[in-house]
């Protein structure tokens, strides 16, 4: 660049790390890149155990209300034909927040119930048709005993949350916030070992031979 600056570009395979986990390499490269050997950095955790399927996989089958183990569409998705980045600012929040409950339910779960309503509304499906909101957790600390600080992998799972379309298209966005967040909020140890044994299961069975990793 002609100001002296560079540009870094960095691409990651979601199996092996998540957010969590690239955020916490490009701190660490950046304060060896900044200090070098007086940097103080988080060594991260490497053991990738902690996350691996039980001996024999067990699978409890009420969590497949909670985690997302697959997804049959009914047809192949077009193109995507516009894109678009929608700011909300932090008064529109506060609203969105306020309608939703205030205390106790996320912004994330507001969002995403204004965001699920809209889809809905648009996509004008048949009023007793199932309409499904997947979206990703972090379970670091949804584990017992919580993954150590600095665990270096992919530590999210897929979940999501159904009802009839007419319920979310027409239905309170404080009822649809907090089934978001009553879905999350049931995420704990038996559910994250369900999903991972799911896992274990499903890619044995597609592969014919032992999943690893």
């Amino acid at each position: 660049m002609k100001c002296g600056g560079v540009v870094l570009g960095m691409v990651t395979h979601h199996g092996v790390v998540d957010g969590t986990a690239a955020l916490h390499f490009l701190h660490t490269w950046a304060a060896f890149s900044r200090e070098g050997d007086r940097a103080v950095v988080r060594i991260p955790y490497l053991d990738r155990t902690l996350l691996c399927a039980r001996n024999p996989p067990v699978v409890r089958l009420d969590t497949f209300t909670i985690f997302c183990p697959k997804i049959i569409l009914s047809q192949a998705p077009g193109p995507v034909v516009v894109n678009e980045v929608l700011i909300l600012r932090k008064d529109q929040l506060s609203t969105l927040n306020h309608i939703c409950g205030g205390k106790g339910v996320s912004t994330f779960s507001t969002v995403s119930a204004q965001v699920w309503q809209c889809m809905s509304l648009a996509r004008q499906l048949p009023p007793d048709s199932t309409v499904r909101l997947a979206f990703m957790a972090n379970i670091r600390r949804r584990m017992t005993p919580p993954l150590p600080g600095g665990y270096f992998g992919n530590a999210v799972i897929n979940l999501s949350v159904s009802d009839e379309a007419r319920t979310i298209s027409s239905g309170d966005l404080a009822y649809i916030a907090c089934r978001i967040r009553d879905t999350l909020s049931r995420v704990d140890n038996e559910v994250v070992h369900s999903a991972v044994d799911y896992l274990e299961l499903a890619l044995a069975e597609r592969d014919n031979r032992p999943a690893f990793g």
